[in-house]
């Protein structure tokens, strides 16, 4: 199994904006340093606590501080911009890094991103303009003049090209065909992890989703891998977890519960899940009797999270590997920062005591 880490990134709103970059942009260099595997970014343009409104340009100066990690987007929004803008970017940082880059995209989460944007907001809409903006990105990075696609959201095309001067040829990604493609999801029996695995892309379950929802996501993935003729491989499968691992269970516990993780939880993810989507605080749930009320940061850290001693957090990964399926990728989740020490031990104690024992 390999590490990474998948930055929404987390930020209290009364912290300065830019240091909470310059923490982020520090995190994945020291995952550099650890041998992290990769690390993924958000885009969120009207949130005060995920602060990356330009996933492209954050990568485009962690790609010039590190050496080896790959970095993507966790994730594009098609839905809410012209594909050639979205296909020339990712082009672009992919040539950057000199082929670094990882191509995630999806619907987004942020409802105020899509009137923010001038977009119908309704899911049916979304959805539409999701998978066109992403089937002409594709196309797009490998299409030549004369070309046109003519769809119900967007017209692009490649006409009045002057092919003796190689004008009117967008920008081609360093990755042939395209770079690595990752589609998160969260729901049970996602259809984005189906269809992940028919068309041979890497699948993202993310941090919302309880355990037992792993298992109906690397079924649905299993199967799309088949029907699309492609090895059953669990290591295109990542699954993202809050982790913070400590010399010894009871500080871990402590500053999971009361730390900048348990106090972003509290203000905010469990206030926007409530407010936002159908299934609300449900999505953690090992039992749908189980009243909301005991839905706690507490039971989160001790039944969902991947919190405690290194002894512990490398158990935790094993049975969960072991019952719903032996996942590719641990992705880290990234929470502010309020003890900077304390956040980089538990990323040392990750790579150098958790991930050599995890079988």
């Amino acid at each position: 199994m390999d590490l990474g880490l998948f930055l929404m990134p987390l930020h209290p709103p009364e912290k300065p904006t830019a240091q909470g970059f310059d923490e982020d942009l520090e995190l994945i260099c020291r995952a550099d340093e650890l041998g992290f595997r990769e690390a993924w970014v958000g885009e969120h343009m009207t949130s005060r606590w995920e602060t990356i409104a330009a996933p492209d340009l954050f990568l485009a100066k962690a790609f010039a501080l590190t050496r080896n990690i790959r970095l993507g987007t966790g994730v594009y929004l098609p839905a809410l911009h012209h594909p050639a803008e979205l296909a020339t970017r990712a082009a672009m940082l992919d040539q950057l890094s000199r082929g670094r880059f990882n191509l995630g995209m999806g619907t987004g989460s942020i409802p105020a991103d899509r009137p923010f944007m001038g977009v119908d907001g309704s899911p049916d809409s979304m959805q539409e303009r999701f998978v066109e903006g992403f089937e002409v990105i594709l196309e797009l990075f490998s299409a030549n003049p004369p070309w046109r696609h003519e769809g119900k959201h967007w017209t692009v095309e490649l006409t009045g090209a002057q092919v003796d001067l190689d004008m009117g040829f967008p920008i081609r990604p360093y990755t042939r065909p395209h770079p690595p493609i990752g589609i998160p999801g969260y729901s049970p029996n996602s259809g984005s992890m189906r269809m992940a695995g028919r068309r041979g892309y890497w699948a993202l379950s993310t941090n919302l989703a309880a355990n037992w929802i792993l298992g109906t996501h690397w079924d649905a993935y299993r199967a799309g891998l088949a029907e699309g003729g492609h090895p059953i491989d669990p290591g295109g499968w990542r699954v993202a977890r809050e982790v913070y691992v400590a010399d010894t269970d009871e500080e871990a516990f402590a500053y999971a519960i009361d730390g900048p993780m348990g106090k972003n939880f509290r203000r905010f993810m469990m206030p926007l899940l409530v407010r936002n989507t159908p299934d609300g605080l449900g999505t953690f749930k090992d039992d749908p009797d189980m009243p909301d009320s005991a839905v706690t940061v507490e039971f989160l850290a001790r039944n969902v999270w991947l919190v405690g001693s290194p002894e512990t957090v490398t158990a935790k990964i094993n049975r969960l590997r072991d019952t719903y399926g032996r996942f590719g990728v641990l992705l880290a989740m990234g929470h502010d920062w309020e003890d900077p020490d304390r956040a980089i031990h538990s990323l040392e104690l990750l790579a150098n005591e958790v991930r050599p024992n995890v079988g």
